[in-house]
């Protein structure tokens, strides 16, 4: 069953069909737009997150363990249309699909990302 949450006021995942979660986050320390926001999201009165052209996205299979994107675990600054793309790239997969697969997310991403 696919579900969604929202992380720490700064981000989502989406957890699909499949198993798989996609998070993408765009607040302080993410690698977004918002790294060097002044205000951490717990701050009391701290003012809305701005909105973000680009996004930390990572994922994960359904048992916990995280792929490979690129030479990290996270891909930084990725573009909202490649977000949304990858997104539904994983959404796609067939159901029992393990980290262990290869993401190769430069390939994918046509090396418009920055990790």
């Amino acid at each position: 069953m696919s579900s969604m949450r929202i992380t720490d006021g700064k981000g989502v995942q989406f957890t699909f069909d499949n198993g798989i979660t996609i998070s993408i986050q765009i607040g302080r320390g993410n690698y977004s737009d918002n790294y060097d926001w002044p205000h951490w999201f717990h701050e009391k009165d701290a003012p809305p997150l701005p909105s973000s052209s680009e996004a930390e996205i990572a994922a994960w299979d359904a048992s916990g363990t995280w792929f490979q994107l690129g030479n990290d675990r996270v891909a930084g600054y990725v573009p909202v249309e490649k977000v949304m793309a990858f997104s539904e790239y994983l959404r796609s997969l067939p159901k029992g699909t393990i980290s262990t697969f290869p993401l190769d997310l430069s390939t994918f991403m046509n090396g418009e990302y920055r990790d």
